[in-house]
């Protein structure tokens, strides 16, 4: 008659395994917490990079999913040109299944929050302004050096859409929505003429987007238009003014064209 006899687990091998399911645990819980509440400059080093050292984050203050900075425009690495935004720049970062919803407000030029989604597509991504109106200081962009600092440019830049998407799906780009930009009352020195005329610009997506210019008031005329192909938007511009031809010479408009490529 057989008997069989059972031998005890190896207490050692199963300790181990909690051990090392407890330290994987710790560091997950570790990173999470690290992630969750980095502290907002952890932005201010890779804007400085990305921009090329135009944009710098100051007295950053908050998280970086849920917090506020100066912003400060410079005219490069090298340059000693920069210009602070008034007030503070207030950002939130919000994590959702599809979507990352990010919502911006700048004390000194809206008093509602601008909201950007980002979404993954199967085949691509999708970038949406939901209904957005704001307006800034012309002057602030001094801080960017040439051509600013030489134009003097004062003004208004008044921005607004009633919602705007851009989307690539198999690197095919899509605009839908529309956005209208207005820069009024615009002097500087070197045009002869206080002021020298207010300007719009409207965008109109579609099969085929559209782009139209035109001079809404002043002495100095401007007008163009700009049509989308091959992921370019190919822009006409036209002006009988000296000034304003410098200023489009200044912004790399060869001979009234000008060609602005989106990645894709």
């Amino acid at each position: 008659m057989s008997r069989h006899i059972a031998l005890p687990s190896a207490p050692h091998a199963r300790d181990g395994w909690i051990v090392f399911y407890f330290v994987l645990g710790a560091v997950i819980g570790a990173l999470w917490a690290t992630i969750q509440f980095a502290p907002a400059n952890w932005l201010s080093q890779p804007l400085h990079d990305y921009s090329g050292g135009h944009i710098l984050l100051e007295d950053c203050a908050g998280t970086m999913w849920d917090g506020s900075a100066i912003v400060v425009l410079r005219g490069g690495a090298a340059s000693r040109d920069h210009a602070r935004l008034p007030g503070r720049l207030h950002w939130r970062v919000t994590l959702h299944l599809d979507a990352v919803d990010l919502a911006l407000r700048a004390d000194c030029c809206n008093a509602q929050a601008q909201r950007v989604q980002f979404s993954p597509l199967a085949d691509g991504w999708r970038a949406t302004l939901l209904p957005s109106e704001f307006s800034w200081p012309l002057d602030i962009l001094e801080g960017l050096g040439t051509p600013w600092n030489t134009l003097h440019l004062r003004g208004t830049l008044r921005f607004s859409s009633p919602g705007i998407s851009l989307s690539s799906r198999s690197r095919v780009l899509a605009l839908t929505g529309s956005m209208a930009l207005r820069a009024t009352q615009l002097r500087s020195p070197l045009s002869g003429v206080d002021p020298f005329g207010s300007y719009g610009i409207d965008l109109q997506g579609g099969p085929v987007p559209t782009l139209q210019i035109q001079t809404l008031e002043g002495p100095l005329k401007l007008s163009g238009q700009g049509h989308w192909s091959d992921a370019k938007m190919h822009i006409f511009m036209h002006t009988d003014s000296s000034f304003l031809a410098e200023v489009l010479r200044f912004f790399g408009l060869l001979n009234g064209v000008f060609n602005f490529a989106m990645p894709t």
